[in-house]
């Protein structure tokens, strides 16, 4: 699939790539900008074992965001389904469809959390970059944290729907905490993004 047919799968009426799956799709190309950093930056300081360490990391990373990735398009696919095979005026209990809302919810929820090890990774890193590849990191690192926003959203609209109350109260901590875990990193990243002259 070329980045035009990507685009159009989301740009629709009818999209085959729900908000979640489109901003993992995003985050991982803002991933591989900052793994290029690390890369060269390890490749020219071959005894700097954070870089080292987080080059592999980034490795471990993108497979499981693309897993992920993967997993939220299926999730969203069966919730249209079932949505649409839903007609308009049946407003009784539907069981195969709260499964499938909740599982379309949880999936995005998972996957931020990866966004997370992602931001954070990134974070911990960002004092060793070589200057001449720094803005490739920090872009990189700003379009995971703006994919990070997208995913939360697309979990938010779902647990808006009253018949997922009950995994909203239950997941309440956590989004908490990856909201926490998001200013925190991205200060981080701010903070080191101006000592190279860049503001995030």
């Amino acid at each position: 699939m070329s980045i035009a047919e990507i685009k159009d799968a989301v740009g629709c009426k009818a999209p085959r790539l729900g908000g979640s799956t489109a901003s993992l799709a995003c985050a991982l190309i803002g991933l591989g900008m900052a793994e290029m950093a690390v890369v060269i930056s390890a490749a020219r300081d071959k005894q700097d074992s954070a870089l080292s360490h987080a080059e592999q990391e980034i490795g471990h990373l993108t497979q499981r965001l693309a897993d992920a990735a993967e997993q939220d398009r299926i999730q969203f696919q069966r919730y249209m389904s079932i949505l649409r095979q839903k007609s308009e005026e049946d407003d009784k209990p539907d069981k195969p469809l709260e499964d499938a809302g909740a599982d379309a919810t949880r999936q995005p929820l998972e996957a931020a959390d990866i966004l997370m090890d992602c931001l954070e990774l990134l974070a911990g890193v960002a004092g060793h970059i070589h200057h001449f590849v720094a803005s490739d990191l920090f872009s990189g690192a700003g379009i995971v944290k703006a994919a990070f926003a997208g995913t939360m959203m697309a979990a938010d609209i779902n647990l808006a729907e009253d018949r997922l109350a009950d995994l909203k109260q239950k997941t309440e901590a956590q989004r908490r905490d990856l909201d926490q875990r998001c200013r925190s990193a991205y200060a981080k990243l701010s903070q080191a993004a101006l000592e190279h002259g860049f503001r995030m």
